[in-house]
Formats: C-alpha cells, structure tokens, sequence
C-alpha cells in the first residue's frame, strides 16, 4: 500500500459515490473492490454475499467485478460456506504474513499466502465476508488494515442500503397491487348492488303488472266466449289483439322475473367445459338451422376441460349469449363457437355476424337493464346476470374486439384431471 494520503482519498472517493451517485449493487461494489485492489494489489479479491440459505458471490477480475452466482473457491480457502468461522462468529480471520502459523481453519496448505476475511456487517447481522488474498511475497501492515476495515463496512451500508431499496419496491409493487384488488373489488361490490336493486324493481314491476293483466285477459276471454257470436267481427279481432298482447306481456313480465331472480351461489364442483357447451350446442342446433344460421365450431373434437364452478350456471351464460348472437343476426348468418386453452386458462367464445355493438354501448353493454335490442325485444338483465355467475365460478366475460359482428368471451381458469 502506498500512504496515508493516498488511503484518505480512496475512502473520500467512495464515501462520495455512495452518498450522492445512486448506481446499483454490483456497481458500488465494482467501484469499492477497485480501490481495495489499487491499494493493497491483491492476488484474489471476492465479496461473497450471504442472504438465507443462498449465496452471491462477486469477485474482482481484470480491473472489473464478475458476478458469479454460488460459485465456491473464489475465497482464499475454497470453501465460502455457512462452516466459516467468519460467518459464524462475525469475527475477522487474519493471518498478516505468509510465516504465520494462525489463520482460516479451513485452510488445507501448510504455508499458504497472507489473507485477509472480514464481516461485512448490516445492523446485527452478517451480510457476507470480503475476502483478500496477497501474493506469496506480499504481506497485509496493521495501518493498512484499518483501512480494509472501513472499506469492508463501507461494503456493508452499500449492500444494507440495496436490501431497504429492494424492500421499499416489493412494498411498493404489493401497495399497488393491493389497490387495483381493491378497485376491482369496489367494482365488482358496485354492480352487485346496482343488479340487485334492478332485481327488485324489476320483481316490483312485473309484480304489479301480472296482478291487472291477468284481470284484463281474463275479461277478454270471457266476454269472446260468452259473447263472441253476438259480437261483430271487428270487436271479436279487437279482442283477440287484446288476448294476445296481454299473453305476450305476461310472457315478458315472467321472463323480467326469471332474469331479476339471479341464481343463488352454487357450491363449486369439478366439470368438463367441453362437455357442457356439447350438450348446448346439441339443443339449439336445430333451432339455427331453422333461422338460416350456419353453426361453425372451432376446438377441441373431444377430450375434457376441467374446471371449478357450476355446469348448470355456465349453460345458462352460454345460452344466454347464443340467443343474444341469434336476435343480433335477425336472418341468415353464420355464429362462431370457439373453445381452447391459454396459459392455464379456458377460453370460450360466441361470435357472431350481426352488425357489432355501438361504441358508444360498448362500456354500458354489462349494465341492468341496458340493451341494444329493440324497445319489447329485451329486458337489459341477461348480460349483468350472466357477468354475475360467471365471475362466482372465478372466470370472467368480456366484450372482445371483433372485426365482424359482436365477440363475447368466457375465460375460466383450467384445472387437473385430478382437480
């Protein structure tokens, strides 16, 4: 080593680039090990860091720091383990000259070259050693041994310090993690309420309706039975017009009911996806065919889908979104089934060659009692419900981009066979 002044000014140099140069790890540690390096011109120089039951180790080569994973031997003893004393002890190991007989225990040669292992120390516990070897002819002074410990815990704050920033990131990444979990949540409690207060209007409604209707008809009914041949024929069409409208707002009534009444929360059971869509498909078939619309079917031909949720509450999302591709077509067209696997997930989806979804319903189109059916066509409840159930088994539904006409998607998550 050269002098006193020349010490000082390494260690003015690295106090400085710690406090206001904000590098990384490897690079405060390449800047530190290369004053160590300049100043007592080492044969090895390593800093291996000791963090639970892994090790990293950082060894000085070339002018320049190498990261060398767990790799062993880069100590003067060879074996940088958990059995060394400086770990244990978080007490120095010297031996200031090559004639000494003290020393790492470790060691295996009768006359090995100076050393030198340090604790690098963090609060009460030991991070890892710095460790320096000299040449044969090369010997480590007292002096300049009180430098090597400055520098060493110097090594110290600088890894201490990349442990609170790494610290501070992982709490900050689970902090906003925590608060998109939280929005959805938010989310997913505001549409519950907003469903749940459209089922009860909606069950007010139809209740209040069915109690006159069913008056109206009844009397309609009477009087073309009891007086239908007395009646001229322009009166008994009236009241046919009457009969029918009638049933057909009791039908839409009933069907506001069987919307509004949301299935209650099913237990969780094992299902093949595959399996369940087959049976569907297989129902409504020929009604498709009867409609001029031409089925098309992608996935897999056989082989079940696993998943943890409900067959019966996913058959009604998925018939539910068959009906709504087949009014959206009013005629010939062609409906898409798609059904695979991505990245763990089940994807399912019913495509369409209708006119698309407005961009400007795109954001409401999950909303109760919206709809972009005309006024008598649709209650605006089918999509909030079928979101509903779907998200009770754990998957999602979703308006998809689609070039042509309207994409639904299901995505639910894929489990083992042996579930």
């Amino acid at each position: 080593m050269t002098n006193t002044q020349t010490a000082l000014g390494s260690l003015t140099k690295v106090v400085n680039l710690l406090s206001f140069v904000p590098l990384n790890l490897p690079e405060n540690l390449e800047f530190i090990l290369a004053e160590v390096d300049r100043l007592f011109q080492p044969e090895q120089l390593a800093v291996s860091l000791v963090r639970s039951q892994t090790r990293a180790v950082f060894s000085y080569r070339s002018h320049k720091i190498v990261h060398s994973g767990a790799e062993a031997g880069l100590c003067h003893c060879g074996n940088c383990s958990h059995d060394c004393p400086v770990l244990k002890d978080a007490l120095p190991v010297l031996k200031l000259t090559q004639d000494e007989t003290e020393g790492c225990a470790l060691t295996k040669a009768e006359r090995s070259p100076a050393h030198a292992c340090l604790p690098i120390v963090g609060g009460k516990e030991v991070l890892g050693i710095l460790s320096l070897t000299m040449p044969e002819s090369g010997n480590i002074k007292i002096d300049d041994l009180e430098i090597l410990l400055v520098l060493t815990n110097l090594v110290g704050i600088t890894v201490q310090r990349d442990q609170l920033l790494q610290s501070v990131e992982e709490e900050k990444r689970a902090l906003l993690e925590a608060n998109l979990h939280l929005g959805e949540l938010a989310g997913n409690l505001l549409r519950a309420e907003k469903l749940a207060t459209a089922g009860r209007m909606a069950a007010d409604i139809a209740h209040e309706i069915n109690n006159p209707l069913g008056i109206i008809s009844a009397r309609a009914e009477c009087i073309l039975l009891e007086q239908g041949e007395h009646l001229p024929e322009e009166i008994r069409e009236d009241l046919r017009v009457i009969i029918k409208q009638a049933r057909r707002v009791g039908q839409i009534s009933r069907t506001v009911l069987n919307m509004a009444r949301t299935p209650a929360a099913a237990e969780k059971e094992k299902f093949d996806v595959h399996a369940a869509i087959a049976e569907v498909l297989s129902l409504v078939k020929t009604t498709l065919s009867k409609r001029g619309i031409a089925l098309h079917y992608e996935g897999p031909a056989a082989g079940p889908l696993w998943t943890a949720g409900n067959t019966n509450h996913l058959q009604q999302v998925f018939l539910n979104l068959v009906w709504n591709a087949l009014d959206a077509m009013l005629g010939e067209g062609e409906l898409l089934i798609r059904l695979g696997r991505n990245a763990g997930k089940i994807i399912l989806q019913v495509q369409d060659s209708g006119p698309g979804i407005p961009p400007a319903s795109r954001a409401l189109i999950f909303e109760p009692f919206f709809t972009t059916k005309d006024a008598g066509r649709g209650t605006g409840l089918g999509l909030a419900i079928s979101r509903k159930l779907t998200e009770e088994m754990g998957g999602s539904l979703t308006l998809e981009n689609s070039s042509r006409g309207a994409c639904f998607q299901i995505e639910l998550a894929e489990i083992g066979q042996g579930g």
